[in-house]
């Protein structure tokens, strides 16, 4: 005999699933409550996601992996997973790997791929494959650490516009307002 956690199989199986031999197994669901907290936490996401400054998605989107990715692991709320290391080298396996993908699609309101935790090996790949595919963000507006971080990463960005030529600074300058002219009035 197999043991079986009836509380996530219903929690999975209510997710729009509706399968009438397994619910004589499992009893009835209340589809409305659950359907009704499931809409209520995809909204709070996706809600905080377009409410965060551009900057700051990124790191939004990061964290909610990592707190989705901790429930899976059954980890304490405060052992959020490191976002460089893989998914499978924290111990996960490819039954949670499963799950996690399905937490995700309820939480985001879509349907990804069975392969996207196998193909987005830790949880920034995954954040980045879902910034661009699903949410549609520019990748432009939401990587921060394309931008000098440290003190010598700073000054050697400042030696390299000093090193412009007047003209070459100007025009480069308006190829970025234009840029951001088209964000803008894209969003």
């Amino acid at each position: 005999m197999l043991p079986i956690e009836w509380s996530v199989f219903r929690k999975q199986l209510s997710a729009g699933r509706q399968l009438p031999l397994l619910s004589e197994l499992i009893g009835e669901v209340e589809p409305e409550e659950e359907t009704k907290q499931a809409v209520a936490q995809q909204r709070q996401i996706l809600q905080q996601l377009e409410a965060a400054p551009p900057g700051d998605r990124h790191s939004l989107l990061i964290r909610h992996i990592q707190s989705e990715a901790a429930k899976v692991m059954k980890l304490e709320p405060s052992q959020l997973p490191d976002p460089q290391q893989g998914f499978f080298d924290m111990g996960m396996d490819s039954l949670m790997a499963v799950e996690l993908k399905n937490c995700l699609d309820a939480s985001l309101g879509c349907s990804l791929p069975a392969t996207v935790v196998f193909e987005s090996p830790t949880i920034k790949d995954l954040a980045e494959y879902l910034a661009m595919n699903v949410l549609g963000w520019n990748p432009s507006t939401t990587d921060n650490e394309k931008l000098p971080q440290s003190e010598q990463e700073l000054s050697k960005a400042l030696s390299e516009v000093k090193q412009l030529a007047e003209d070459e600074l100007e025009a480069s300058i308006d190829r970025e307002l234009a840029e951001l002219e088209t964000l803008l009035k894209g969003n």
